[in-house]
């Protein structure tokens, strides 16, 4: 019973930054739809530098750490 307990501590720390990551990439991708990020808004538009360099890094990010 304790190695359940134990097993479920360090499963529920890496979903927490995976998690957050997923809804800010999400934010980000709706910002740039939406034309915040200077691109002409829309997904038919093409994406700014400012749009990939903030997009991409949290994109990449490993799913734990």
């Amino acid at each position: 019973m304790e190695a359940q307990k134990s097993v479920y501590r360090l499963g529920s720390w890496p979903a927490i930054p995976a998690s957050v990551s997923s809804v800010a990439y999400v934010i980000g991708q709706l910002a740039e739809w939406f034309g915040l990020m200077g691109s002409g808004g829309g997904p038919e538009n093409d994406s700014t530098w400012y749009g990939l360099v903030a997009l991409l890094p949290i994109k990449r990010e490993p799913p734990f750490f």
